[in-house]
């Protein structure tokens, strides 16, 4: 409306259609929303491949010629060509994704917390708590996580994990612990646990 109101009827009839076209023009342009861009061409999906491109324009073009073909005496034969051409695709398909699902699962095995574990966590829609910051709480999970005893074997104070079986654990050093947390950079996300890691320095200052 602000645009619209400046007009003023300056120069022949010309220069002022102009004027009223470059007026309206800016007035639509900040009063209507901006057509976004079609994104025809988007990322293929994890299992497509040059060999289900190929088997996918053959089996189109099967299709286009049965399609065509409807009333003549070559109709049935180009219905078998296409049937064949979409049975093969389908098979390419499925063996692909049971392939890239495979490596998927040996990926799991070489790093937990890769692709796999965020597909899935994708998947369940869980919002991820936030860390503690109450430091008696967040002490509190430290201390449940790791309990301790003090043993003095020598002049080393020892840090033993209480195990829940009759395995044999070996003892770690209270030197080797705070090294441990004290590597730890306090701007990285905190792990599963979701425990900050700068629990673990201010545990070791403790």
């Amino acid at each position: 409306m602000e645009l619209m109101s400046n007009l003023t009827a300056n120069g022949n009839a010309e220069c002022m259609a102009n004027h009223v076209m470059e007026h309206l023009e800016a007035a639509c342009t900040a009063t209507m929303a901006q057509r976004k861009h079609y994104g025809r061409h988007h990322q293929p999906v994890f299992w497509w491949n040059e060999d289900i491109a190929a088997l996918r324009r053959e089996c189109n073009r099967a299709r286009r010629r049965y399609q065509r073909s409807r009333g003549s005496t070559a109709f049935p034969q180009w219905q078998s060509t296409f049937r064949d051409c979409r049975r093969a695709l389908k098979a390419a398909i499925r063996d692909s994704k049971r392939q890239c699902f495979l490596k998927l699962c040996d990926s799991a095995e070489q790093d937990p917390w890769g692709r796999a574990y965020k597909l899935v966590t994708n998947k369940l829609c869980a919002k991820r708590q936030a860390p503690p910051s109450d430091p008696d709480t967040t002490r509190s999970i430290v201390e449940e996580l790791f309990p301790h005893r003090a043993d003095h074997i020598g002049d080393v104070r020892c840090l033993t994990l209480q195990p829940h079986s009759q395995a044999h654990i070996e003892e770690v050093s209270l030197e080797e612990v705070e090294s441990a947390a004290r590597s730890i950079s306090p701007n990285k996300a905190p792990g599963p646990d979701s425990i900050p890691n700068r629990a673990f320095g201010k545990e070791c200052s403790l």
